[in-house]
């Protein structure tokens, strides 16, 4: 549950929803900064990327109509923006670049088992300060959707194939953690199938029966705080989002959600992360007997017993206070259907699902020492000359991140192995005797969505946690970190890192936005050597393969995620413009002086198109 998406719908009139959804596509760049060179900015960019098909440098998204429910369509490509802050362009670095790694980042899937009677669905109405932020983001209307979003997401980004700038195939894909919802087994085993490709039956409970939120109509289940994509009979067909904001009847949209489909998988070898979604309870809380028994049981909570308010119900549960769990039974609940898969998953369990799920490579990262030592930190060979490193950001108690002392300490090892010279911690220059590799960074949480705490890692060990100012600290100490690709916060954000004391050359921190929340979208990074003492990183936005105008009336799986994707834009609650981002936020070439002398780089990789494994 993630405050920063919702505003007070009593604060929403539909002039301000309108005019926040008018930022998205060619609208982006109406300032008169971008207005007047975005043309010429779009043809030079068509110049320098050798395959921008299927990605935002050859076509954005647009809305129109005149509200309150706005579509989608086609406009025109974004050009990319160069950021000179960390070093300035050379003339010429075109003809001269080398492309060293191509790959694709994706982040913050969160996709639900909507049917679980562990989610709080009902909190989300309370999510208005001064409520605490983590009654927020319990419940989207596209939510059902979203693993058919990612699936085209996937299917998209086999079909691009390539880094757009450079042509280089891509190298490997990366998922940065909250990569389902709720820390449900069932969710994990989605996810991997999903990657890794094969049918997926994306339903809970009794297979015949869809019971959510959404799908409950009768005296008992329905509110008009939930959008019901069924048509109804009587007034109560007209929620909030129908009444307020023209939302559409969809019938047998739900019903159709959870009919199997065929995943593709993804066509690289991919890594694999894990953020606040994947270990707690909706994002936010550590699992427990009280929200196990609920998350497989026969009853689905609809509000707060009476007399309670909303939070202290959750703080109730979490802390199992008796007398919260007690007036559970005086609580306006459902019968469902219970479903022993949607048990609650630890550590282990995801180190274990991934080693065992096939595909490549074998564990996505994680390896047996993670599993002895119930670490879920790693390092990986990215190119010769690159090494990847994949950090656990998460903390077991919250959804804010930290990174403990013994990953720290970890951290500063495998710097030092990348590096032949570093500083320490008093800022004196070390000769290690190491060959040097310029280190990419993942995690799930970026650097300001990280806070200091005492508290235990996954293996229970209790030990001082830091933030992510103390992390960054450290990376400044070793000159040939060049980029933290990172989620959680939903949006796309670049932004420089530069040394504070000017020491070394700095970092760029890049985040990429979200499935669950619009622009549903993903990158692609190239690094490329530009020949000339200088880096390059592209980062270019990718669309999913859904359709850009939704088709209200198909529901094969290309329609379902175009349908989510036109649900999601269309959510009151989701701030759309910050969300996707300004213009230097989505396809840029970020410069930063090269930290060594790279090796003369082998004979070029073919450029024609992919085969079947992406390489």
């Amino acid at each position: 549950m993630t405050a920063p998406r919702h505003r007070p719908l009593r604060h929403m009139t539909r002039r301000d929803f309108g005019r926040r959804l008018a930022v998205l596509g060619a609208a982006t760049w109406a300032s008169p900064m971008w207005l007047a060179g975005h043309r010429q900015a779009l043809a030079a960019t068509h110049g320098v990327a050798v395959a921008p098909a299927g990605t935002t440098l050859e076509r954005s998204l647009i809305t129109t109509g005149e509200g309150p429910y706005f579509r989608l369509t086609e406009g025109p490509g974004w050009p990319i923006v160069v950021r000179s802050d960390l070093a300035d362009p050379r003339r010429g670095r075109e003809q001269r670049r080398v492309p060293l790694v191509s790959f694709l980042h994706l982040t913050d899937f969160q996709f639900p088992d909507v049917q679980s009677p562990a989610r709080v669905e009902f909190l989300d109405r309370y999510a208005d300060e001064p409520t605490p932020s983590f009654l927020g983001s319990a419940h989207r209307p596209q939510e059902a959707l979203v693993i058919h979003a990612c699936e085209a997401m996937n299917r998209q980004a086999n079909a691009v194939g390539r880094g757009p700038v450079t042509g280089r195939p891509l190298d490997f894909t990366v998922c940065t953690g909250d990569n389902f919802d709720n820390a449900q087994l069932n969710e994990l085993q989605w996810f991997l199938r999903l990657m890794n490709g094969g049918e997926i039956a994306p339903n809970s409970g009794d297979p015949d029966v869809f019971e959510s939120v959404q799908s409950f109509t009768d005296p008992l289940g329905y509110d008009p705080h939930y959008y019901h994509p069924d048509p109804v009979a009587d007034l109560r067909g007209q929620d909030n989002y129908k009444r307020h904001f023209g939302f559409p009847d969809l019938p047998g949209l739900l019903e159709a959600s959870a009919q199997p489909f065929v995943a593709a998988g993804i066509d690289t070898p991919w890594y694999s992360l894990w953020g606040n979604h994947d270990v707690l309870v909706q994002g936010n809380a550590p699992a427990n007997p009280v929200f196990e028994a609920i998350a497989t049981g026969p009853l689905k909570v609809l509000a707060p017993p009476p007399g309670l308010a909303p939070g202290d119900l959750w703080r109730g549960l979490v802390e199992q206070d008796p007398g919260v769990v007690s007036r559970l039974g005086l609580a306006p609940a459902r019968p469902v259907t219970p479903d022993p898969s949607r048990r609650f998953i630890t550590a282990r369990d995801y180190l274990e699902y991934h080693l065992a799920s096939g595909g490549r490579p074998r564990g996505h990262g994680f390896t047996e020492d993670n599993l002895d030592a119930l670490t879920l930190y790693y390092t990986f060979d990215i190119a010769p000359q690159v090494l990847g490193i994949g950090l656990d950001s998460t903390s077991p108690q919250l959804a804010d991140g930290s990174i403990g002392e013994t990953q720290l300490r970890w951290l500063e090892a495998r710097l030092t192995e990348a590096h032949s010279r570093y500083l320490d911690a008093s800022g004196t220059e070390v000769r290690t005797g190491n060959d040097d590799r310029l280190v990419v960074l993942f995690s799930h949480h970026r650097a300001d969505s990280m806070q200091a705490m005492q508290g235990a890692d996954h293996a229970g060990r209790i030990e001082p946690r830091h933030d992510g100012a103390t992390v960054e600290a450290l990376l400044h100490r070793f000159p040939n970190v060049i980029a933290w690709v990172n989620g959680h916060s939903h949006t796309n954000r670049v932004a420089p890192r530069p040394d504070p004391l000017d020491r070394t050359g700095g970092f760029w921190d890049i985040t990429t936005s979200a499935q669950i929340d619009p622009p549903q979208q993903a990158r692609i990074l190239e690094v490329v050597d530009n020949r000339d003492g200088t880096l390059s990183l592209f980062a270019t936005v990718v669309d999913h393969a859904g359709p850009a105008r939704a088709d209200a009336d198909r529901r094969d799986l290309l329609a379902l995620a175009g349908i989510s994707r036109e649900l999601a834009f269309n959510d009151y609650q989701s701030d759309v413009d910050h969300l996707l981002g300004a213009p230097e936020d989505l396809n840029v070439e970020l410069l930063l002086p090269a930290p060594f002398e790279l090796e003369a780089p082998s004979p070029a990789r073919p450029t024609g198109p992919p085969s079947r494994d992406g390489r």
